[in-house]
């Protein structure tokens, strides 16, 4: 710890040189001296420390305190404090024997000056104040030939901690003429110290640098202060541009009293590009913020006041940007439900974020508007701030309002075409009924062969229609969900073979062999097997209608792994096929592979529609494959 004795009459003065010190790194502990007795009373004991004289408030005769000292205490550095730089009295000060002038406005930079005083001192100190503690005759006196050799001593020191110092440093002249440059400088410039001392150091600034560098080097001559820190650009030897901080100080040779520039220079071009990326990305963020097609805004955690938002947010709501900033959303009235606002809050302030919350704002106007909320928890500065965005939902509720209404309007058009169909096919079936029957008994009962083919033709007219009725009444009642599974043991060969049985008539009729694999005889499976009897049917129908030759193959394979029991049923023909571009709407209602007045095959095209929807009501699954010409295999998966 330091000691600074400051002779000076106003406290005004003494706390501005204290926080000068408290805002540095220098450890010291100040004094105040306010008459010439403590201050002589000062001189005659102390023995180490720093003397700060404050010249523009003491009474004393110009050169007294500076005297006093060099009668008394010579080796303790004294710095004195003056009014103006350009004083005739500031060489006087130096030459009489003062370390060192600055003025009051360059009382930040005093902690700087007083390290070097320090060394100075200890410098002294050490190679000549040899007299014994006792002796008071001619105690800490040096003669003249001593303080020569001392002050070789020092500026061979300074000279050596100059060139080997890890910061740059430079000392020019005011136009700019460079007198000596360390090691540091060189390396960061790229020049050597004789290239560099035959150089003007504007020659190696940055061309745009040149007219503000000229103007602060001016204003040290200019204005009342001797020190200077700027940034500047420096040009490398191979072009490279650096950036870099600058102290620029003035300093005052002793010996010569010539007025040279001292700068201690520090190389911040990778904090200057990262400042300069991160600009470049603050302008970035800015820029998608303001354009952002949803309301965004920010607002601070601790009071909940708006410190940004962008366009879209003033749009949608109809404020102006100052009405918003520094307001809160309470204050501006945005909420219509104000529990909504505190869960919204409480969830931020917990999880850190909330994701798709709805609420209800109020516009300027008072107009509601419905959002979707989303917020995140961030920090700027060391901030905590709440970044929320806000998209307008009026569209998107109204569109599924619509969506509602027409699912209810199709779920009610769908329950009556279900409730349509299944009337009309109930009556439409009971006197079809009557027809096959009275069909069926006047072929045994008529003899003539022309009146029997009518009455053929009148029946299988009949079986169609009533065919077409049932799958009709099958998938009302499937859409409307009215359709009812009854599961029972069945023997799963003897079913497969009974549900084939009537095909064969028509299969041994067109001359195709009606095949039939199960693997396994005696298997009793749980099944609905009228619902699976009409997919077989449906399937097989199909098969024995559109094949004009060859064999249609059933295969019934039930499969039991870990996980579940499977019944699989396949559905192979050789008939005409189905088209690739067919291939996706066969299940669709009233599609076929040939349609119009002029189709080459009858039937309604509701068949499979209905046998997928049954293998459905199953929870299984259907898949076709076919090619045009060579036939067509449909594959079922039943769990059981």
């Amino acid at each position: 710890m330091t000691k600074i004795f400051v002779y000076a009459s106003k406290d005004s003065v003494f706390k501005k040189i204290s926080y000068s010190f408290y805002q540095s790194d220098f450890k010291a502990s100040l004094k105040l001296l306010k008459t010439e007795k403590e201050f002589l009373s000062l001189l005659k004991k102390v023995k180490h420390g720093i003397i700060v004289v404050d010249q523009t408030s003491l009474n004393l005769q110009d050169l007294n305190a500076i005297k006093l000292r060099n009668k008394f205490a010579p080796f303790i550095p004294l710095i004195v404090i003056i009014k103006n730089s350009k004083s005739n009295m500031a060489s006087k000060y130096i030459s009489a024997g003062a370390f060192d002038f600055i003025t009051l406005r360059q009382i930040s930079f005093l902690p700087h000056i007083a390290s070097y005083a320090l060394k100075y001192q200890n410098i002294l100190k050490e190679k000549f104040f040899i007299a014994p503690e006792s002796s008071k005759k001619n105690e800490s006196v040096l003669t003249s030939h001593k303080m020569f050799e001392a002050l070789k001593e020092t500026e061979e020191r300074f000279r050596l901690a100059f060139e080997n110092s890890a910061i740059a440093k430079t000392i020019s002249k005011f136009d700019g003429t460079i007198l000596k440059a360390n090691k540091a400088f060189c390396s960061m410039v790229g020049y050597s110290e004789d290239e560099l001392i035959s150089k003007n150091i504007l020659s190696i600034t940055h061309p745009d640098d040149v007219t503000e560098n000229i103007r602060i080097v001016k204003s040290l001559l200019e204005l009342p202060e001797h020190s200077k820190h700027f940034e500047k650009r420096y040009i490398h030897k191979n072009g490279k541009i650096i950036w870099a901080s600058v102290s620029a100080i003035v300093q005052h040779d002793k010996l010569s009293g010539n007025v040279f520039l001292t700068s201690e220079v520090q190389d911040i071009t990778e904090k200057k590009l990262v400042a300069e990326a991160l600009e470049k990305s603050e302008e970035k963020f800015h820029k998608a913020f303001m354009n952002i097609p949803e309301g965004l805004s920010i607002t601070r955690l601790k009071d909940g006041k708006i410190i940004e938002v962008n366009d879209r947010f003033i749009e949608v709501f109809q404020f102006s940007r100052d009405e918003v900033i520094g307001k809160t959303t309470v204050e501006l009235n945005l909420w219509v439900n104000h529990e909504d606002r505190k869960k919204f809050a409480a969830v931020v302030a917990n999880r850190g974020s909330v994701k798709s919350f709805e609420v209800i704002w109020h516009k300027k106007n008072g107009e509601i508007i419905p959002l979707l909320c989303s917020a995140n928890l961030i920090e700027i500065n060391n901030e905590k701030l709440i970044l929320t965005i806000a998209q307008d939902i009026s569209e998107k509720k109204l569109t599924e309002q619509k969506l509602i209404e027409a699912k209810e309007k199709a779920e009610e058009m769908n329950r009556l075409k279900a409730s349509f169909l299944s009337n009309m096919s109930h009556e439409l079936r009971t006197p079809m009924t009557g027809i096959l029957g009275i069909s069926e008994i006047l072929k045994g009962e008529i003899k003539d062969p022309d009146i029997h083919m009518l009455v053929n033709s009148l029946q299988n007219s009949a079986k169609r229609l009533h065919e077409t009725l049932n799958l009709i009444m099958e998938l009302s009642q499937i859409d409307s969900g009215r359709l009812e599974i009854l599961k029972s043991s069945v023997n799963l060969y003897d079913f497969a073979v009974k549900t084939l049985e009537v095909h064969r008539h028509l299969a041994l009729k067109k001359n195709i062999n009606l095949e039939l694999n199960v693997n396994c005889e005696n298997e009793f499976v749980e099944i609905d097997d009228r619902i699976c009897g009409e997919i077989i049917n449906n399937l097989v129908g199909n098969a024995v209608k559109y094949t004009k030759k060859g064999s249609i193959t059933v295969n019934v394979k039930l499969d039991v792994n870990k996980k579940q029991k499977l019944l699989l049923i396949s559905v192979k023909d050789t008939g005409i096929g189905i088209s690739q571009n067919k291939l996706q709407n066969i299940f669709d209602e009233f599609r076929q592979e040939s349609e119009g007045y002029n189709r080459m095959f009858e039937g309604t095209g509701l068949g499979l529609t209905v046998t997928k929807k049954l293998v459905e009501a199953l929870n299984g699954s259907i898949s076709v494959k076919s090619k045009v010409g060579k036939g067509t295999t449909f594959s079922l998966i039943l769990p059981i």
